[in-house]
């Protein structure tokens, strides 16, 4: 089974963010990482420069991801 997560860089690294679906977190990470562009596979893999958040279906209203 697959769930959707969200990997965000931490707060004080910035950087893009990505919303993929895998089979769990670690898996997450490697998917971003395949897709990589200029930030490079390190910063998808690195739980120091960024972290994963399951999308749950169930939750309040709201914005899951907003980038500007």
């Amino acid at each position: 089974m697959t769930a959707v997560y969200l990997l965000r860089p931490v707060a004080v690294i910035g950087g893009p963010s990505a919303v993929v679906r895998a089979a769990c977190e670690t898996c997450a990470r490697s998917v971003a990482a395949e897709a990589a562009g200029l930030e490079g596979t390190t910063y998808w893999r690195d739980p120091g420069q960024t972290e994963v958040a399951p999308v749950l279906e169930a939750g309040k209203r709201g914005i899951i991801l907003r980038r500007d």
